[in-house]
């Protein structure tokens, strides 16, 4: 700790190549959750952590603890700036050539770094990379750290080119490895922007990058399950689309009919996917459904369904309950979220007994 700012320097004078930049705010256990899964990597040298704490340096005790097994640079920035700036601050001060955002509150597998380096050994020309994840739906336990996961979506993006940038948020900011180079040619996180910041930066460089995407999924990241909570997070996405898209008519992308013809086949690639597994997924849903322990849990769901209307009335949000009938279901994906978030449930476990035996 030097004592000037609030920061600390970790003494290791390697070049890393890969630095791993951290934002957060105020939110030490998380924090420590979080970097325990760097200290998890299967590898061990080639990389640095940059931890930037969003105003008053409270967690600068928790990055210490992990001095001993990473190259650590630690700086608050006293006051508030907005996670868009603290981002910016951690990439000016990395010392790697490639860049990667990690958000305290997400989770890195194993084999994150592994990943990255084998693909710059692999790709030593490109800038650009993305890696699949997994989205875990669901809340933290009374204790703010614990999180139980009620639903998982993946995040793939195989064979995703920029045109697929172009269309849809399609990665979320800790799947994306990037070149310092990028970073200082075209400019960071517009701080600006409260939300959508990451998939604007994407855009930016995409626009002047193709990509190189990786099956292997390498991370994961939380949403939570209230629908509450959920209703304002799209009312913000709403509200921050505006400038979004104002900035995005000015990106041009000058690309090829291989790569729209890439862009299909893509799309295309999920929508099958979706119909080859289709009769899977409706069985699925009707399994569940006709179980007993789907059945004696009936008066249990009612009352959640209750609760999550009577929460939508006082806050005024507007909320989306999941339709629980298979027979009135109309498509693919319906079946699908069904039968999982019903089997992540909290009925469903707690009938396990039910199904002791069966198949």
């Amino acid at each position: 700790m030097d004592g000037r700012d609030g920061s600390m320097s970790e003494n290791n004078t390697a070049q890393p190549l890969i630095s791993i930049l951290v934002r957060t705010h105020a939110r030490g256990r998380l924090l420590r959750c979080a970097l325990e899964t760097v200290r998890a990597q299967t590898v061990k040298e080639g990389y640095e952590v940059v931890v930037v704490e969003d105003g008053k340096a409270t967690s600068e005790d928790v990055v210490q603890e992990f001095a001993p097994y990473f190259p650590l640079h630690y700086e608050a920035t006293g006051t508030h700036v907005g996670r868009s700036a603290a981002g910016n601050r951690a990439a000016r001060l990395a010392k790697g050539d490639y860049l990667c955002f990690f958000d305290d509150d997400d989770a890195l597998l194993p084999q994150y770094i592994e990943t990255w380096q084998a693909l710059l050994r692999e790709h030593p020309q490109e800038r650009l990379f993305f890696a699949a994840s997994t989205e875990l739906c669901g809340h933290y336990e009374a204790d703010g750290v614990t999180w139980v996961t009620q639903s998982r979506k993946a995040y793939p993006v195989q064979g995703a080119t920029r045109v697929d940038v172009a269309c849809n948020n399609i990665v979320p900011i800790q799947a994306v490895l990037f070149a310092k180079s990028l970073f200082e040619e075209y400019g960071g996180l517009d701080e600006q922007m409260d939300v959508f910041e990451d998939w604007d930066l994407w855009m930016r460089y995409a626009s002047v990058q193709q990509p190189v995407t990786c099956g292997v999924v390498t991370s994961e990241f939380k949403t939570p399950e209230d629908p509450v909570v959920r209703a304002q997070r799209r009312q913000a996405f709403e509200a921050g689309k505006t400038h979004f898209f104002e900035k995005a008519q000015n990106y041009s992308l000058h690309t090829s009919m291989g790569e729209i013809a890439d862009h299909v086949w893509y799309v295309d690639a999920r929508q099958n996917y979706l119909r080859e597994h289709a009769q899977e997924f409706r069985d699925a849903a009707y399994a569940v459904a006709g179980s007993a322990s789907w059945r004696c849990t009936g008066p249990l769901r009612a009352f959640g369904r209750w609760l999550v209307r009577a929460g939508s009335f006082l806050s005024g949000a507007r909320v989306e309950v999941l339709e629980q009938d298979p027979a009135r279901m109309r498509s693919i994906d319906e079946y699908a979220a069904f039968a999982q978030t019903a089997r992540e449930s909290f009925p469903w476990r707690l009938t396990a007994f039910l199904r002791r035996g069966k198949k």
